[in-house]
């Protein structure tokens, strides 16, 4: 489907689908600047901008160079100890019971609602497909339907889906749901998966729900941060610069804001860096380093520039929530979900301060 073909550049700095304030510190003044013009954009065009899907487990399938059929999950297909990429549902049931030190009653459950799917599965798969697709389950029984809507709650978030919609249609002919992020050949590349590839019978293969009206987005506001940046361009770009024994200060802000956003202390954020520092894993030699950094006076001002980002996201995130769709989320009876993908930028549009650890 397009959303996954478009989604197939790599970004050096974290993953390869980034939130879209992060942009700020992944790719400099340039990555604020694409943020902001993204942000305008979806104010006209939302064309390629999805539902961001929160399956669980994450489910490997495909099959090996001699055309046999595998299905596993995450540890499974990374597994060293044992092996992992089994062929059979009897076999994967037998695998997944046999991690850790006893079977429990939840292990004993996943175990064989995985092998229940085993047919569902192999048939998506053509004979002649060699490679593994890499996606996140959905649902691994038919949803209940439930005032005229199927109703599924993969992980955290409950979907709501109008039975009588295009993919209310098709959730009501399968046994399983899964959604498909990326495909691995057989010599170990990884791209953006093709739903396409796959054959859609007992196992429906979840297209992009694709957002269908455009947010009222803040311009002054996006107009103001963008002066912000480009009056601070050269600097933010050479704090985030790589220097002789301190090639990686974007992952360190990375590892930071990922770290800070968990732990809920947004607020904190263009503050709390140095004290965050102090006891983090970073060297000691890179923290002498960053402390003489004459650029560092700029973290308060990237930082600054990442929440106006995400307090103009979040708008839009609310806004797009609150749309109607055949579509909808929600965490704990609060309307949202897991945000959206904007394809043509490989942006997501999480609402982070939904999900964290406090």
């Amino acid at each position: 489907m397009r959303m996954y073909e478009l989604l197939s550049e790599e970004r050096t700095v974290g993953r390869n689908l980034q939130h879209l304030e992060d942009l700020v510190f992944v790719d400099g003044s340039a990555g604020a600047i694409e943020a902001l013009d993204t942000l305008e954009r979806f104010g006209m065009d939302v064309s390629d901008v999805s539902i961001k899907w929160d399956g669980t487990p994450a489910v490997i399938f495909g099959r090996d160079e001699t055309g046999a059929f595998i299905l596993t999950d995450l540890a499974g297909f990374g597994a060293k100890g044992y092996d992992g990429k089994v062929k059979s549902s009897k076999d994967l049931q037998r695998m997944i019971l046999s991690r850790g030190k006893e079977a429990t009653d939840s292990r004993k459950q996943y175990a064989a609602g995985m092998a229940a799917i085993w047919d569902e599965f192999e048939s998506s798969v053509p004979n002649n497909t060699r490679g593994f697709f890499h996606g996140d389950l959905l649902y691994s029984t038919t949803p209940e339907l439930n005032d005229g809507s199927f109703v599924f709650t993969p992980n955290k978030v409950t979907y709501t889906v109008v039975a009588e919609s295009p993919i209310g249609k098709r959730i009501a002919r399968s046994r399983a749901g899964v959604v498909v992020h990326t495909f691995t050949d057989l010599s170990g590349n990884t791209g953006q998966a093709s739903a396409t590839a796959l054959n859609e019978g007992e196992l429906f293969i979840m297209p992009p729900v694709i957002a269908q009206q455009s947010p009222q987005v803040d311009v002054r506001g996006v107009s103001q941060i963008r002066s912000i940046v480009q009056k601070n361009a050269a600097g933010i770009d050479e704090l985030l610069s790589p220097k002789p024994g301190l090639s990686d200060m974007k992952n360190i802000i990375y590892t930071y804001v990922n770290q800070m956003s968990r732990a809920g202390k947004w607020d904190q954020l263009p503050t709390g860096f140095f004290d965050w520092l102090k006891d983090s894993k970073v060297s000691d030699n890179k923290k002498t380093k960053i402390l003489a950094l004459p650029e560092s006076k700029y973290l308060p001002v990237l930082f600054d520039i990442v929440l106006k980002i995400q307090n103009l996201k979040n708008n839009v995130i609310d806004q797009l929530d609150g749309t109607q769709m055949d579509v909808t989320a929600n965490i704990a009876g609060q309307p949202g979900g897991e945000g959206y993908v904007a394809a043509r930028n490989k942006v997501k549009l999480v609402p982070r301060h939904r999900f964290t650890i406090s």
